[in-house]
């Protein structure tokens, strides 16, 4: 226990977590624009969406590295407070656009099975019908996928030794690559199969787990040169000029190719979370307090996103950069008034819960 990592709170997440929600947001609120702008602009819009791989990559490896801190402090991890945790953390805001979603479309689109999206299902209820849904629904698949990764990686860390966890992170993403492989040689119209199903999307997740592990048990603590660091991010923006980063169209595309974004993204994420005094261009970037705010709503980003695009579309019936924008102010107006009246309220109840 004498090599525990005592660190249980990481400033640059919020950082991070605001880069991944604003790439994900802009993507959507961008879909109906991408037709006016140059294609390589319009393929770096489109690849807006890896902010989703973002935030596996951050759930997982915050998850993991909690839950091993608890186990090496208390020899074992308790499920209850860890799913009470995420209930409440999850379930108020999730729940709540379900039911919005109920009240605008139950009848104009009653072959939505809400039944599924109460049960975390949403993703496979969409994979089976080959299609996305309504707009405000459509984010939910991705907290679908890092529920069931919740559900059982809890689980599974209380009942293995310690030393058999990297085997654990590296079967879990054999398994996902495999899977991927399997599906677009095998199976037809795969397309939904291989964004949205959780065996799909699960080695990011694992991945996070992974440096988690490193990071806290064997403390590793490479140092990447600043050189390093900035090239890395030339060439995950070039990537996102150049490169589909959602073709699956050959099996190798579908095992392979995310990883051409998920690689850079791995070593800015470790540079950031590790070294974070290392930059300081993203010390001061990590350290200002608007960002970190709007790190701490993005939850609420993400959720309500979808809401308030929908709203705006029925309401002017056209898209533009002045639309665009007003959207994304409003979508963290209503975030930030959600965050301090509602979840604040009920995230303070985690305390009683907290290991």
């Amino acid at each position: 226990m004498d090599n525990i990592n005592s660190k249980t709170y990481f400033r640059e997440m919020d950082f991070l977590r605001f880069v991944a929600a604003f790439f994900v947001v802009i993507y959507h609120f961008t879909l109906f624009y991408q037709e006016r702008v140059n294609q390589y602009v319009k393929m770096f819009m489109h690849n807006l969406g890896i902010g989703v791989d973002l935030f596996f990559i951050i759930s997982g490896f915050l998850i993991v590295y909690l839950l091993i801190t608890e186990k090496e402090k208390t020899k074992t991890i308790s499920l209850y407070k860890f799913y009470i945790r995420r209930i409440l953390r999850i379930f108020p805001l999730y729940y709540l656009i379900v039911g919005i979603s109920y009240l605008l479309f139950h009848k104009s689109n009653p072959e939505i099975q809400y039944s599924k999206y109460l049960l975390f299902m949403g993703n496979f209820w969409m994979i089976n019908v080959d299609s996305w849904t309504v707009s405000t629904l459509n984010p939910l698949w991705s907290i679908c996928i890092e529920e069931h990764f919740y559900l059982l990686i809890p689980v599974l860390l209380l009942l293995l030794p310690k030393k058999t966890f990297p085997y654990l992170f590296y079967f879990i993403i054999l398994c996902s690559l495999f899977f991927r492989i399997y599906i677009t040689k095998d199976v037809e119209n795969n397309w939904m199969n291989i964004y949205c199903h959780t065996l799909s999307k699960c080695d990011l997740l694992a991945i996070g787990g992974l440096f988690a592990y490193y990071f806290q048990i064997k403390k590793f603590n490479y140092n990447i040169p600043i050189y390093l660091f900035y090239s890395t991010l030339f060439c995950l923006m070039l990537f996102m000029f150049f490169v589909e980063s959602v073709d699956y169209t050959t099996w190798f595309y579908a095992g392979f190719r995310k990883y051409i974004f998920a690689i850079p993204m791995l070593v800015l994420f470790y540079a950031i979370i590790i070294q974070p005094n290392k930059y300081s261009f993203i010390n001061k970037i990590t350290n200002n307090k608007l960002i970190n705010y709007l790190g701490k709503i993005s939850f609420g980003l993400y959720i309500y996103h979808s809401l308030i695009s929908e709203i705006s579309l029925r309401i002017l019936n056209r898209t533009s950069l002045k639309i665009i924008l007003l959207n994304l102010i409003l979508t963290i107006i209503l975030s930030s008034l959600s965050f301090e009246l509602f979840e604040k309220q009920i995230l303070k109840l985690k305390l009683k819960f907290e290991v």
